[in-house]
């Protein structure tokens, strides 16, 4: 005699296949991801400090009374996150982001955005956010 399994008449499991075929957990992820990174890109500001976790350089004098590279705050604004389940982009329209971000021979880099390899947290924190997402997916 064998065992049989019969799944319960009102079963998630098949709605949430169909739901991953129509790719709602891979928007779900991508929702994930978008928010994790404004988090990121938010906490750079708060913290005056590089992706790394490095204080940014302080100004020199004479310097102003508002926060590092927030004068009117329209560059932290212009932060737009954008992805999906193929990319993630990072957008910002103001035209001297590139400066701060690298630098020049004036001027001492002080860095929102990663380059080259995420940094460990940055991994971490990303992989925990779609994480929760493929979670909470999983048992609503």
């Amino acid at each position: 005699m064998g065992f049989k399994f019969v799944q319960p008449r009102h079963s998630p499991v098949p709605r949430r296949l169909r739901e991953l075929q129509r790719g709602n957990i891979r928007r779900a992820g991508a929702g994930a991801i978008q928010a994790a990174l404004t988090n990121l890109i938010n906490e750079r500001f708060d913290d005056r400090a590089a992706p790394n976790g490095v204080k940014w350089a302080p100004r020199k004098p004479p310097t102003g009374v508002w926060p590092i590279l927030e004068k009117t705050g329209r560059m932290r604004r212009s932060f737009k996150v954008i992805a999906t389940a193929a990319q993630v982009k990072v957008l910002n329209d103001t035209d001297y982001l590139q400066y701060h971000q690298t630098g020049t021979s004036r001027m001492v880099a002080r860095p929102v955005l990663p380059t080259g390899k995420l940094p460990p947290e940055w991994d971490r924190r990303i992989d925990a956010a779609v994480s929760n997402a493929i979670d909470r997916f999983f048992r609503s």
